[in-house]
């Protein structure tokens, strides 16, 4: 199977990789893996407040030069 077969062997072995990652995280954290890697409506506003925080930052470093 040559480089192909090396391909799909990575492959399969990314996604085992990425399965036991999840599963643990999954029962670490108490969440389940819906939580994880479904995106909801207040994940964008967390990521809008943490953009307008670096923003806010970067404006005030920049026109509070000492």
């Amino acid at each position: 199977m040559g480089d192909a077969g090396a391909a799909f062997a990575s492959t399969i072995a990314y996604i085992i990789a990425t399965l036991v990652i999840i599963i643990s995280f999954a029962k670490i954290s108490g969440n389940s893996w819906k939580d994880i890697l479904l995106i909801k409506k207040q994940d964008f506003q967390d990521y809008k407040n943490i953009i307008f925080k670096i923003r806010r930052r970067i404006l005030d470093n920049v026109f509070n030069i000492g």
